[in-house]
């Protein structure tokens, strides 16, 4: 049989194969739709959205401008096509962003009948798994659902950035630079950090391909047309709808004068090290980095054989650039790696394009796959039956117990049992299959990596708690909402952290900045001019340290001494007063 008649058979398996991922990767962020929002998702673009669709640009002061407005605008076009604003349709954007990048990624990864390159002289179920890897990852479940620009919209625009840049390598030409300059003005009308974190490494990239001055100056020429069309358009909104078009600008120097040498610099190590282990149960787990270690070791090996990158390499690279530069200043606020999600289709499609000679083994690809599906099942099973959740235990668990004063070396020690014999049998199923099956190391990482992730997506999508920015949350939020709604008590009469608002009927005034409970002199002031009818905490919102305070600090517990005190499964911690107003 030629080539031609080979096509469709290669095609078919593939196409099945992303059909599948892509299922499931709906299935899982859909059973994730209706948890509780977060702090930052209510008090910035839901919120945000919330005014659009209401009220429009009759108080643009009102909008936020921390970052550009294409997200915020596609949520708000998408609640007026389906004619309702709710939680459900502002995450549907992001679920629609996101499938999306994973049919990009699909299309850029397919078979093609004259191979243009070793990514694409590989197998084609090859070049499927990696999305199957990423679509089945819970980070990637997770970000479809929550309503942040980091999550949804940028991944997607940072991917087709990537690509026009691509693209623009293989064709010089005044359309490729075109479409490279468009390309990098939607990405910045997303957000301005990430597509400029890009610039640097497009520009090295460049010059390790060993182009002549004047195509790198082209590259340089395409990227300022972007910027001064993302520049001269933003600006125009501004100026259309009376949002504050500065502000962008300053929120930039702002977060990067803080992240460098301003506050959050001085805990920048602390940071990094629970960012690694937040990626880590997320979805970036050791099996994944060593596979990324393993397409990292073809580029360096083919960079010091020609003397020059290959032009495929890019994907790798700027997903790899996202990763440690984010890792190092960006964190993992309230314990999911936000900005890190945009490197998250980078890598899946550099382990196509960079390592695609490492895909093969010893054994044809019919001996390969059963193994592979073996490793894939058996790592799924062990991690269901030993890991448990890791990131309950930090976002959770351990939380409530410091805030109760209660011991940590207990859990610390069982999570770390439960984490050796998990990644310790996963181990050892790599070397069966690399040493004894003789499969190939890098998809007996992937499919290794991918059974971990599974586990962890499936108990994320079966477990009774919330797996968002309140990680933990049993419904208690939604509780206290309904104890302020049963008693008829209005605004003014509780205390409560914005999370709870959520679970009353929508009002942009009551998702104001949270209560500073570590400035103990102005909240006590506050309980005893206000006489609040019910004040509340969280150790799964409020930082620990505040929870001490409120409950040793002299001038809090004189203010608080006509209240009882109560729990709700030490996830909420509530004063109510004894007696009415």
């Amino acid at each position: 049989m030629n080539a031609d008649g080979r096509q469709p058979q290669l095609q078919r398996p593939y196409w099945l194969l992303c059909a599948a991922a892509t299922a499931l990767f709906l299935l899982g962020a859909l059973l994730r739709s209706d948890q509780i929002l977060g702090q930052d998702e209510i008090s910035h673009y839901y919120k945000l959205v919330g005014l659009l669709y209401h009220q429009g640009y009759t108080d643009p002061a009102g909008l936020i401008t921390f970052s550009p407005h294409l997200y915020p605008l596609s949520a708000w076009a998408l609640c007026e096509i389906l004619g309702r604003f709710a939680p459900f349709t502002v995450r549907l954007c992001g679920i629609l962003y996101w499938l999306g990048t994973i049919g990009l990624l699909a299309w850029l990864c397919r078979p093609r009948k004259k191979p243009i390159s070793d990514a694409q002289s590989a197998s084609s179920l090859w070049r499927a798994l990696p999305i199957v890897l990423l679509a089945c990852m819970p980070m990637a479940m997770q970000a479809a659902v929550i309503i942040e620009i980091d999550q949804t919209a940028l991944p997607f625009f940072t991917l087709l950035l990537c690509c026009a840049v691509r693209s623009y390598a293989e064709r010089l030409d005044w359309r490729h630079g075109a479409l490279t300059a468009l390309a990098l003005a939607a990405a910045l009308w997303c957000r301005l950090s990430t597509p400029l974190l890009l610039l640097p490494l497009f520009m090295a990239y460049a010059l390790l391909l060993r182009w002549r001055w004047q195509r790198v100056a082209g590259l340089a020429l395409a990227f300022v047309a972007g910027w001064t069309i993302f520049h001269l358009s933003w600006l125009l909104y501004g100026h259309l709808s009376g949002v504050n078009a500065d502000g962008v600008f300053d929120y930039l120097r702002r977060s990067f004068g803080e992240t460098t040498v301003g506050a959050r610099a001085a805990s920048r190590g602390q940071h990094s090290v629970l960012t690694a282990l937040y990626l880590s149960f997320w979805g970036l787990n050791p099996f994944v980095l060593l596979a990324l270690a393993c397409a990292l070791w073809q580029l360096l090996r083919g960079l010091w054989r020609e003397r020059r990158l290959r032009a495929d390499d890019l994907f790798l690279l700027a997903g790899l650039w996202l990763l440690a530069g984010y890792g190092i200043v960006g964190g993992a606020l309230f314990g999911f790696p936000k900005y890190h999600c945009p490197a998250l289709p980078l890598l899946a499609l550099g382990l196509v394009m960079t390592g695609a000679k490492a895909w093969k083994g010893r054994q044809t690809d019919g001996k390969q796959w059963p193994v592979l599906a073996t490793c894939a099942l058996a790592t799924g099973a062990l991690a269901l039956a030993a890991q448990g959740d890791p990131l309950l235990v930090l976002r959770s668990d351990l939380r409530i117990a410091q805030a109760a004063a209660e011991p940590l070396q207990p859990m610390l020690l069982e999570l770390a049992l439960r984490l050796a014999a998990t990644y310790g049998g996963a181990a050892l199923i790599v070397a069966w299959a690399w040493r004894r099956q003789r499969t190939a190391l890098l998809p007996t990482l992937v499919a290794t990596a991918l059974g971990i992730n599974a586990a962890m997506a499936i108990r994320q999508a079966t477990a009774p708690y919330a797996t968002g920015y309140i990680y933990g949350d049993c419904g208690e939020t939604i509780m206290v909402a309904n104890m302020i709604k049963d008693n008829g008590w209005a605004d003014k009469d509780v205390i409560v952290p914005i999370e709870v608002w959520q679970g009353l009927p929508w009002a942009p005034e009551r998702y104001a900045p949270p209560q500073n409970w570590s400035d103990s002199a102005a909240m006590a002031q506050r309980i005893t001019a206000e006489q609040p009818q019910l004040i509340a905490v969280s150790p799964l919102i409020n930082p620990v340290a505040q929870l001490h305070t409120l409950t040793n600090d002299p001038a809090l517990q004189s203010a608080l001494g006509d209240y009882c005190q109560s729990r709700i499964a030490g996830r909420y911690w509530l004063w109510t007063r004894r007696c009415p107003k």
